[in-house]
């Protein structure tokens, strides 16, 4: 596995692995935002006999860490960066800075579902697998729960790659170093965790997906609109790096059909014109999810659009 030049892990830092330890890596914008439960749902797991876990949180440029509390729990390490790096960059830093030879990489807007979240990881990991892929839900009923249920991947079917997150994802430390870990020129939203398992994947790695192995989302203040800046920021900022390095992932994948940039001058110029009636229409979406006397189906279709037309907005540089 060849590690690309603009991609690096420090192994001149890295300590002793522990061929028993789970590394726990949490990036968060703001500790003081972790849900309730967080740190209570993964307390509450259960490991093989044998097997410990260490939690390392990475402050990537929030509130003062100090100020939650969370420094004071046991078994949790905090690193603090004054500003923030962004995601590639501190995952990269907790696994850095971490132990195990198993790295559980979370978001921070997440808690585990049930007791042996890890476990099911674990169990993949060790028949055989590179990377380990969780199931994500929403700890909110209703439309944003049909939404993940829908878009999340099934066990046993072939990983495609565009529709993977690492959201809630194992991967041994070995692998993760030979691929050099997350791609640190990914600054906004969006691809970098695409990046770093076509990299495992285009290397030969096997990336199953542990539909057991769930999350739950925090989406309580998700909104349509909010939904529809990450796709234009991902469109502006990250899907370029992707496409670049890419192009047969990204070509096949979702994210292309509305990317205006491989349709030539002329549909550029007919989306710039068109602009006005496309953020009008991400506005016309943002009551679906409440709109509950709609068929679901027909609401998924309009955030679906919404979505949509805020990514091809984004690939003409038009921000949202």
């Amino acid at each position: 596995m060849t590690t690309p030049a603009h991609i690096h892990i420090d192994s001149g830092t890295q300590p002793t692995v522990e061929t028993t330890l789970v590394s726990l890596i949490v990036p968060t914008h703001d500790m003081s935002c972790l849900p309730h439960n967080f740190l209570s749902s993964i307390t509450k797991q259960k490991l093989p006999p044998g097997y410990t876990l260490e939690i390392v949180i990475i402050n990537d440029g929030g509130s003062n860490a100090a100020k939650t509390g969370i420094k004071d729990q046991h078994s949790v390490r905090v690193i603090e960066n004054p500003t923030s790096k962004g995601r590639a960059v501190a995952r990269n830093q907790g696994a850095a800075e971490s132990r195990g030879a198993w790295l559980y990489f979370l978001d921070s807007d997440c808690v585990l579902a049930h007791s042996e979240v890890i476990q099911q990881h674990l169990n993949t990991l060790l028949a055989g697998s590179d990377a380990s892929i969780g199931k994500i839900t929403s700890t909110q009923a209703g439309f944003w729960t049909r939404i993940r249920e829908h878009i999340s991947p099934s066990a046993g079917t072939k990983p495609n790659i565009s529709s993977l997150a690492t959201a809630n994802c194992m991967i041994r430390r070995d692998i993760f170093c030979k691929a050099g870990g997350y791609d640190d020129r990914y600054k906004g939203y969006g691809f970098e965790d695409r990046d770093l398992l076509a990299r495992i994947y285009k290397a030969g790695g096997r990336i199953s997906v542990t539909s057991p192995a769930e999350v739950l989302h925090s989406d309580e203040d998700l909104t349509v609109i909010g939904y529809c800046r990450k796709m234009n920021e991902a469109a502006r900022i990250t899907a370029p790096i992707f496409s670049a390095d890419h192009p047969d992932i990204y070509l096949a994948s979702k994210y292309a059909l509305f990317d205006a940039r491989l349709r030539g001058r002329l549909f550029i110029r007919f989306a710039r014109t068109m602009a006005p009636l496309g953020r009008w229409l991400i506005k016309t979406a943002e009551p679906m999810p409440y709109t509950n006397w709609l068929p679901f189906f027909i609401r998924k279709k309009m955030v679906n659009l919404a979505g949509g037309l805020a990514y091809l907005l984004g690939s003409i540089n038009i921000k949202i």
